[in-house]
């Protein structure tokens, strides 16, 4: 069995990411066999993905951040490839949540093990994700981070970017459309993450408590915030742990879909995974355990 390795060369800190020889090496110290492929620009993986789903029968594996994660999976969704994963990113919060963690050698062996387990795919239009949608003050911060910081200051730099918009980013009216009541809410917010998972940037910060990535549902927390030190307030709350999902301002359900859009023209971005994928208005959905990922 053969698997296909997708490295990403400019995932990650600078002075932290493993290089091509430490995961190939890895790679062959655990008796894997694969081709190796290199990608240089966004959404290269994608298609990368969807050509080696004719080409290999083992896994197509991910090695890069959770935006590389995000791009091969949506080049492998639909066909009976599993999802494979070598966290090496600024980010690596998906590989987190399944427990796979930061060393390339464990991480190695656990693709060798191939154990595996099947995970619902969130759809935002016509883009999946496995983490989260954000809407919104998130979405913002994504596209106005700068590339050079955060390529030397990894999370710090997204950390940086929202604080600095904190306190001025403005509300923006919304219709948010659920798939199980079909009923028109119309509010003015600040926020709306739509999760697949529990956590939310890091793994300690439970944004979805409730949320499990095999339920066939996605958990949406809408912030409405009346003013930006309430959006402060709550952003805290979410960071430290403080039972958000109790405040008044604050949305909470789960559904099998919704739609989001905005009564007027106005360029409110959206990402998945941390990566922006364009505006309002989008509708989302979920496909009930619709990939297998390689787990511990």
């Amino acid at each position: 069995m053969k698997y296909c390795i997708i490295y990403n060369n400019f995932a990650g800190l600078v002075y932290s990411r493993f290089s091509e020889d430490d995961v190939r090496n890895a790679l062959g110290e655990v008796g894997i066999d694969f081709e190796f492929i290199v990608t240089t620009k966004p959404k290269e993986a994608i298609e990368v993905a969807r050509c080696a789903c004719q080409r290999v029968d083992g896994p197509i594996v991910a090695c890069g951040g959770d935006g590389t994660v995000n791009e091969v999976m949506n080049g492998i969704v639909g066909s009976d490839r599993p999802l494979g994963i070598i966290p090496n990113g600024t980010s690596n919060l998906l590989a987190e949540e399944l427990g796979i963690g930061h060393n390339l050698k464990d991480a190695c062996a656990v693709l060798a093990d191939r154990k595996f387990r099947l995970m619902d795919v969130g759809k935002a239009n016509d883009r999946y994700f496995l983490m989260m949608a954000g809407i919104g003050f998130d979405a913002v911060s994504i596209e106005e981070i700068n590339p050079v910081q955060k390529r030397f200051w990894g999370q710090a730099a997204y950390i940086f970017t929202g604080l600095r918009l904190l306190l001025r980013y403005k509300s923006f009216r919304v219709t948010v459309e659920q798939e199980e009541i079909k009923r028109l809410k119309r509010r003015r917010v600040r926020q709306i993450v739509i999760s697949n998972i529990k956590s939310y940037g890091m793994k300690d910060i439970k944004m979805a408590p409730n949320a499990h990535f095999d339920d066939g549902l996605l958990d949406v927390c809408i912030f409405r915030s009346r003013s930006p030190w309430d959006f402060a307030v709550h952003v805290f709350k979410v960071i430290t742990g403080r039972e958000h999902l109790k405040d008044k301002q604050i949305m909470y359900f789960q559904t099998k879909g919704i739609k989001v859009f905005t009564p007027r023209k106005k360029n409110i971005p959206v990402h998945t995974d941390c990566e922006i994928i364009g505006h309002l208005p989008m509708e989302f959905s979920v496909l009930p355990r619709a990939l297998s990922v390689i787990v511990p």
